[in-house]
């Protein structure tokens, strides 16, 4: 299976694969029609999804300024609670769990492929891989480097000010201060800003998701075939395609709920955007976007000695990738142990991420061969132990 011939169906054949679209259900359709080919038996697990990964966070920011101006026409009481809901729910949703705005945003279907590999012998352990199939959109938020650091740290800041605006609505009730309403101005203009910034993503065209993800698809999918031929002594491979991954990992979510039962001892590895050029295979210690999500101790081991016995493979640990997310944080959530293998510059960042930019041109060749041997070392690692 060439991997590059894959990754240039899913980029320029189907082309944009937006969650819950039509092109992510043709995605769908192909990585089915892929494995019946290798003579598998795949599974597709349906479910529903947000359309959007950025409404949830232009509506806390839309309410918080509705709670402004009811302070400002003096209800304060109806503005503590708007803020309060707000916040609730905008940091439920930031840790990936149920909350009010999920219930009121527009939604769609999904689903996830899952194939489940058994091993030649007896199952001793049993390993997940997972890649979205699902790309982006382009928000100005990610147009380019400087836009990508002002939005993190705009991000927290926005968080900071809903919470403090909230105490000034709670204090103005008890204690009148003809100032107050001066005070809440900078941070209802912060929160304008997130308003503007977010609304504006889900009017961009989405990308082609070369790197991001149709590389990691394309090495899973490699994977497959690689299993066929060579079997596993122990262990129990599941491959898992993933939908709606860049709405906050709807698709994993599914998964890792579904299956807990079944796999609540699996090792967890996520394939993710591997093959930006400039760049090097990283393999995850953590990852932070709210909440931190640590990478299983064993899996880095695995990793490290892979990465020592293939130096020409050129991988290396990374613990600074923060403001983002995998599907490892979903993973994490549930109680998997967990590994994420990405390409990444020295920063912490891959090339034309979120960008228009993220196309069949600049997605590296070698790095996603590089990829696909590491994980195959890896998995045939974990066998041995």
């Amino acid at each position: 299976m060439n991997l590059m011939e894959q990754i240039t169906t899913l980029a320029k054949g189907i082309g944009p694969r937006g969650s819950t679209t039509q092109n992510e259900a043709a995605t769908k359709d192909f990585i089915v029609k892929e494995l019946k080919n290798l003579v598998y038996d795949p599974k597709t697990e349906e479910f529903i999804s947000a359309k959007s990964g950025w409404y949830p966070y232009a509506l806390f920011a839309f309410l918080m300024l509705f709670a402004e101006l009811l302070y400002m026409i003096n209800i304060p009481a109806a503005a503590v609670v708007i803020s309060i809901i707000s916040l609730v729910s905008v940091i439920t949703e930031l840790l990936f769990k149920a909350n009010l705005f999920r219930l009121l945003l527009p939604k769609g279907k999904s689903a996830n492929v899952t194939l489940k590999i058994e091993p030649k012998g007896e199952v001793k352990k049993k390993v997940i891989l997972m890649a979205h199939m699902d790309s982006h959109r382009t928000p100005i938020a990610f147009s380019s480097p400087g836009w990508v650091k002002l939005f993190d740290v705009l991000v927290p800041i926005g968080l900071a000010s809903a919470f403090i605006m909230t105490v000034i609505y709670s204090l103005s009730i008890f204690i009148f201060w003809q100032y107050w309403t001066i005070l809440t101005i900078p941070f209802t203009a912060v929160l304008a800003a997130i308003f503007i910034i977010t609304i504006q993503t889900d009017f961009t065209p989405y990308t082609e998701g070369a790197n991001d993800n149709a590389s990691g698809v394309a090495v899973c999918l490699g994977i497959a075939e690689k299993l066929k031929n060579e079997a596993l002594a122990g262990v129990e491979t599941w491959i898992v395609f993933s939908g709606c991954e860049e709405v906050g990992c709807y698709g994993a979510d599914n998964f890792a709920a579904l299956h807990n039962n079944e796999l609540k001892d699996a090792y967890w590895i996520t394939v993710d955007s591997v093959g930006s050029p400039n760049a090097k295979l990283c393999y995850l210690t953590r990852e932070k976007f709210l909440l931190e999500a640590k990478s299983d101790p064993f899996l880095v081991s695995i990793a490290d000695s892979v990465s020592k016995e293939n130096p020409d493979i050129g991988a290396k640990s990374c613990d600074n990738f923060i403001g983002a997310y995998t599907e490892s944080s979903i993973a994490d959530k549930y109680g998997y142990k967990v590994l994420t293998l990405i390409a990444l510059s020295e920063d912490g960042r891959f090339e034309n991420w979120h960008q228009t930019s993220d196309v069949l041109d600049n997605v590296d060749p070698d790095m996603v061969e590089k990829c696909f041997r590491f994980a195959w070392e890896i998995l045939k690692e974990i066998d041995k132990k």
